[in-house]
């Protein structure tokens, strides 16, 4: 790339600062279901090539919005009423066993400062979204920004396509001139690699979708956000995002089929079993001839897969530094499975399994439990999107701009699990402290800001925000 990510360096230009500025400023004074927005906006205009260095440890425009969200959780109170549950544990120990065996397996300071940043960047990004995303209209909420959001992108990946050059090659991180495949231009704009910039645009489409619903009263932002989704996920040229969306349908047709859906994963798993037995190659040599926009590594990922299960032995215990030693190109880890357990050895890759699969079946249950058919279909846009995930994780993991949108719908899935409705104590007193908030302060009406204030009343937010 002509532009590195300029790691264990600062490097901020002056629009790159005075984006930062302006989404610190949102995130301090936005109401509760606004916040989204400035986390997203950096997410999908500044590339992690801004970012700055203090006393060797990186921060980059995310890891600085997260802080400042902390800050602002503290300040005002909005953990209270907050309960840790049984996925967030679970979600918890994950980032544990991995930091754990990652550092024991490098023995180096400097593993353990790289699993500190990873912890960070996990946490902070999830229980940003448990804190401030509890029901359904949150959901539709983000469904909102992202259809917006998506205009002006689908814009500059338009300018990409049509150029071979990237506008944000100023920010560092991606590169001047555009990948090209097999005659094709891959367009990224400000995220880290074409394919995560597609698999980030196909999760907010599962989301974006959710407007066609016309008792959301959004019809129209819905079909322009669909339209303007589906306009960035082509041109980046890439089969995954492409495969994610064939798989975005299936688990919404499989709505229909909810009441089912136990005894139709066992049929698929006796399926897949018996067509591994008769095959002469493994099952999972099916995806080695998966081919859909041309130029397709299907037959690497193949053998990655292959290898792995090949190798137990060396990654079981600890996981393993490099797999290159596997096979040509194999250091090219295209699996989060794989990833998860080269990285955190079989305990990072059970923990791993284990939250997935709480996850899928809880909003299951929880759809199934649900009688209100629009809430319903709500809750399962977000299995449908945590579904599509765990499909594509055969195909690709996950780096830069996508861990954001990854812990987003890990944070949206849990929240809506525990959410039991205007009957959680915990959702009543968070409720009341911003109905309180809002009253405590003095001419602020805008829909936009928040009341910025303390428990207290409007002097100590005052306060604080002079600060």
């Amino acid at each position: 790339m002509e532009n590195s990510y300029h790691y264990d360096q600062t490097s901020v230009t002056g629009l790159g600062l005075a984006a930062l500025c302006f989404s610190v400023m949102l995130v301090l004074m936005v109401k509760r279901e606004n916040i989204i927005w400035p986390l997203m906006l950096i997410a999908c205009f500044i590339s992690f090539g801004q970012r700055i260095n203090i006393l060797g440890l990186d921060f980059t425009f995310l890891r600085i919005l997260l802080l400042v969200a902390t800050l602002r959780i503290v300040a005002k109170c909005e953990y209270k009423g907050f309960k840790l549950q049984t996925l967030d544990v679970v979600f918890i120990l994950l980032l544990i066993a991995r930091a754990v065996v990652y550092v024991l397996l490098h023995g180096s300071v400097g593993s353990a400062v790289y699993q500190s940043g990873v912890m960070y960047d996990a946490l902070g990004a999830y229980f940003f979204c448990r804190l401030f995303f509890r029901d359904e209209r949150d959901i539709i909420k983000f469904a909102k920004v992202m259809a917006i959001i998506s205009i002006p992108v689908a814009v500059f990946f338009l300018v990409e396509w049509a150029t071979g050059r990237n506008m944000f090659s100023a920010f560092g991180g991606v590169p001047l001139v555009s990948l090209v495949r097999s005659g094709r231009i891959r367009c990224q704009g400000a995220f880290s690699h074409p394919i995560m910039a597609g698999c980030f645009w196909v999760t907010a489409l599962i989301y974006v979708s959710l407007l066609l619903d016309k008792r959301n009263n959004s019809m129209f932002l819905g079909v322009a956000g669909v339209f303007f989704t589906l306009l960035i996920i082509f041109t980046t040229a890439s089969s995954t995002p492409v495969l994610a969306i064939a798989f975005g349908m299936l688990g919404a047709g499989l709505y229909y089929l909810r009441n089912h859906l136990v005894s139709l994963t066992a049929f698929c798993v006796f399926t897949l079993t018996c067509m591994h037995l008769a095959m002469r190659a493994p099952v999972w040599h099916l995806i080695g001839r998966i081919d859909v926009v041309g130029g397709s590594t299907g037959y690497h990922r193949y053998r990655l897969i292959d290898e792995f299960i090949k190798h137990a032995a060396d990654w079981f215990l600890l996981g393993v530094k490099e797999t290159g030693g596997w096979g040509y190109g194999l250091s090219d880890v295209t699996n989060q499975y794989v990833l998860e357990g080269i990285t955190g050895g079989a305990i990072g890759l059970a923990f791993f399994l284990v939250l997935l699969f709480m996850l899928l079946n809880g909003l299951r249950k929880k759809a199934l439990e649900e009688p209100d058919d629009y809430k319903r279909i709500i809750i399962w846009g977000v299995w449908t999107s945590l579904f599509m995930q765990a499909m594509i994780f055969f195909a690709v993991s996950y780096f830069g701009q996508m861990l954001l949108m990854w812990y987003v719908v890990l944070g949206f899935a849990t929240s809506l699990i525990y959410y039991r409705g205007a009957s959680s104590e915990g959702a009543k007193e968070i409720e009341n402290l911003s109905i309180k908030n809002s009253q405590s302060a003095a001419g602020v009406n805008s829909p936009w800001i928040s009341p910025g204030g303390a428990r207290d009343g409007h002097n100590k937010g005052s306060a604080w925000m002079k600060k």
